[in-house]
């Protein structure tokens, strides 16, 4: 008897956009929905602003029928200091605060993955023998 294993479970939505902040879970519809016109922009400016960060990966996640995001902080490089965040929209916060919020905290995990990458355990151990 042989047997076939499915591995290709992409259901088409997932589909990463915007360099560093990548849409996942119907976060695109889910901003089609909550965002207003003049928000669009400064979401452009966010998402230009991240495809400079070089250290961290931006991920959304939309809830449609709650019309709130949720987001994820996964550096590019794992290394055994940095973990991957998780963060939710307020109750009360705009999605684009959260957006914002969450580009600031990925600015500032970025300059933290920075130094952890500075240092090898390898090299410091290496060192002492």
């Amino acid at each position: 008897m042989q047997t076939r294993l499915n591995t290709n479970f992409s259901t088409g939505a997932q589909k990463p956009s915007f360099g560093a902040i990548k849409l996942y879970g119907g976060a695109d519809d889910t901003l089609k929905k909550v965002l207003k016109m003049e928000d669009w922009k400064t979401f452009q400016a966010i998402a230009e602003n991240q495809k400079a960060n070089e250290y961290v990966d931006m991920i959304l996640f939309g809830s449609t029928n709650l019309k709130k995001l949720t987001g994820r902080l996964i550096p590019k490089e794992m290394n055994m200091f940095i973990k991957e965040k998780n963060y939710s929209q307020g109750f009360f916060e705009s999605a684009i605060n959260f957006i914002e919020k969450l580009s600031k905290k990925a600015d500032d995990y970025a300059k933290k993955v920075a130094k952890t990458s500075e240092v090898n355990p390898d090299d410091i151990l290496n060192s002492l023998k």
